[in-house]
């Protein structure tokens, strides 16, 4: 890469002493474009509960044991959020951490005080339990029975000055060595409660569609923490491993050996539960996902991982060098590929300025014709692009159809079921605080033990039930499917292989080569707008029946007294009921607009700036007197060929 970047370096510092033309100012466009056009990093995403291992998971990774604040060694740790990234122009680590507010730690701290109050004749025992872990995890033990005003003190930020900014502040840190990150979704949680606990399948649950059909998640890794914290004596006791084999073989060993044997053997039974409870809850429910692809368990102790003294696991039985490996093996893949990429358009213009230096009369003819043969094959390649999404669009327009038929028959039962009179709060005790709460916040609420409540996606249900599997084949998140965007993007050119072979061995054939360069560059572009219009696209669904639910959400937000749930209820029930059709109409309007505005943008953009890049290059003048480039060209070209050798051997 610095070799490449050093001959980019060079040849600008030649364009820069020529005289000012046009052409010349669009060859150091493209070469300074180079250099920031690569993409620099990939995003894991950790998820889990307050005490799952999150952070301690991250310090052994990264081989920082204090990188990152854990409830071991820090009183204030979970009300921020923490980035942490590698460095690309350094060995070290840097973390972005987001501080909330002090207006809303304050309102949270509020709403857990309202929550453990003996005023509250409808105590939740698990609401509460959350809401003395928070304060206490913060304040220590005796902060339970302070006011807020003494909670609210700057005595407890002394160390933490950003909590007391009245906005949001974000600070940046950094330590140690460097690690990249990758594309991931990671949901953490101990490893006791791992299959029985419902807040990480929650987690799953409640943003899976956002994750995989409406993002870019490409697997999703189960991460069991806390596996040297074991019994071994209740272990082997339990009804279901007493007097078994294992029980009768471990009880003969050492200490140290029967505790490493429990903690194997419980670690390979929670991947058997795992793997069968997604199977169960996602997989059946959601066919279009092919589970081999995007589901992955990981058993692990930081704690063993980081013991130099007396370790009951070795290091690759803790699996943190498994999950190092998975990270920089997912590195790997995009430093090379970003290498080739840049290499190949480093390459590609260098081809075009030793073309343009060509002195040869016969080339302008063949220039012309060139042109030609690559602006109606541009046309017949759009035209394939037309008919693939325009099949795509009739097939949505169906789908959805079906999707409002069923949506407008069944959401107010759906939607009273769920989240407007769920029979589990037939009482209606608390709840009035749930559905204040949804209306004020557009019809979303998440509680403090993490349950979502979420109106409109319920409302938008049979919609997405109908689409999820066409949408799965158009927008598939791990490789491609035969019918997708991205495989037809993938697959675009306008230089035929006949072509190639035609103008193979000729001055044009570098005329080919930058152009084969902007293809490929335009096709990288193109693939990373089509997924950030796919978010869009997905989300359009409840994005309109949001905007029809609106008035009355801020109508329903002004209820109080006696009475609120009753009335806040029967409001709700009014409004989806009169606004049905429209709701449902609008919502399908509206991701057909959208598919239709993504097929637009993708032809304009590629008939836009190919037919720029051939205008560019094959209806420039030859003798421009450019620098010449030779040199340069020949080890880019011996570059090209090393970098593609490593990246078809990783393949």
């Amino acid at each position: 890469m610095k070799a490449a970047e050093t001959c980019v370096t060079q040849v600008l510092e030649k364009l820069k002493t020529l005289p000012k033309k046009e052409f010349i100012d669009y060859l150091k466009g493209k070469m300074t474009k180079l250099r920031t056009g690569v993409k620099n990093k990939v995003l894991v995403g950790v998820f889990g509960k307050t005490g799952a291992g999150k952070s301690s998971l991250i310090n052994a990774i990264l081989g920082e044991p204090n990188c990152l604040p854990n409830g071991a060694n820090i009183s204030a740790c979970t009300s921020v959020m923490i980035q942490v990234e590698a460095n690309m122009t350094n060995y070290s680590y840097e973390a972005e951490i987001e501080f909330i507010s002090k207006k809303e730690w304050e309102d949270d701290i509020k709403s857990h005080q309202d929550v453990m109050s003996d005023e509250n004749d409808n105590k939740n025992e698990e609401l509460v339990r959350v809401a003395t872990a928070k304060i206490q995890a913060f304040y220590g033990k005796y902060g339970v029975g302070k006011s807020l005003k003494d909670l609210m003190k700057g005595e407890h930020f002394r160390e933490i000055p950003e909590f007391l900014s009245p906005t949001n502040t974000v600070k940046m840190i950094s330590c140690g060595t460097h690690l990249s990150q990758c594309s991931s979704v990671w949901i953490v949680n101990d490893i006791q409660r791992a299959a029985s606990e419902r807040e990480p399948w929650m987690i799953l649950e409640s943003s899976f569609s956002y994750l995989i059909q409406g993002g870019e998640c490409e697997n999703i890794t189960f991460i069991c923490t806390k596996t040297d914290d074991i019994n071994p004596k209740n272990y082997l006791g339990s009804p279901v491993l007493k007097n078994t084999e294992l029980h009768l073989d471990l009880e003969k060993k050492g200490a140290a050996e029967r505790k490493r044997g429990c903690i194997q053997h419980r670690n390979e039974q929670a991947k058997i539960m795992l793997g069968e409870r997604f199977n169960d809850e996602v997989v059946k429910k959601k066919p279009f996902i092919q589970m081999e692809k995007i589901f992955q368990v990981f058993t692990v102790s930081a704690e063993e991982f980081q013991n130099d003294e007396n370790p009951i696991l070795e290091q690759e039985q803790t699996e943190i060098p498994q999950l190092k490996q998975v990270l920089e093996d997912m590195n790997e893949r995009h430093s090379k590929t970003a290498v080739k990429d840049y290499i190949s358009g480093v390459y590609g213009i260098l081809s075009l300025i030793k073309a343009a230096n060509s002195n040869d009369s016969t080339m302008v003819e063949m220039k012309s014709n060139m042109y030609q043969l690559l602006k109606d094959s541009l046309e017949e390649q759009l035209s394939t692009i037309t008919s693939l999404m325009t099949k795509h669009y009739n097939d949505l327009k169906k789908l959805l159809s079906e999707g409002v038929a069923n949506s407008k028959k069944s959401c107010l039962q759906i939607a009273k079921e769920k989240v407007i009179t769920p029979e589990a709060r037939k009482d209606g005790r608390g709840y009035h605080r749930t559905l204040s709460s949804l209306c004020r916040n557009k019809g979303f609420c998440r509680s403090t033990n993490g349950d979502i409540t979420d109106l409109n996606k319920t409302l938008a249900e049979s919609m997405y039930a109908a689409i999820n599997e066409k949408f799965a084949v158009i927008f598939p998140n791990a490789g491609t499917t035969g019918e997708s965007i991205y495989k037809k993007i993938c697959n675009f050119s306008i230089i035929s292989d006949n072509m190639a072979k035609e103008w193979e061995n000729t001055p044009m054939s570098l005329y080919l080569m930058f152009l084969t360069t902007e293809e490929n560059f335009l096709k990288d572009k193109l693939k990373r707008d089509v997924l950030l219009r796919k978010k869009v696209i997905y989300e359009s669904l409840t994005d309109e029946v949001q905007i029809i639910m609106c008035p009355c959400y801020e109508e329903a937000s002004k209820i109080s007294g006696k009475g609120t749930l009753k009335k806040t209820q029967e409001l709700l029930v009014k409004h989806i009921d009169s606004s049905k059709n429209p709701m449902f109409d609008n919502a399908q309007k509206k991701m057909l607009e959208g598919f239709e505005n993504l097929r637009e943008y993708i032809e304009q953009t590629l008939r836009t700036e190919l037919l720029e890049s051939l205008k560019r290059s094959l209806k420039t003048p030859n003798s421009l007197s450019l620098p010449d480039v030779s040199e340069q060209l020949e080890n880019m070209e011996t570059y090209k060929m090393l970098a593609l050798r490593e990246r078809t051997s990783q393949i």
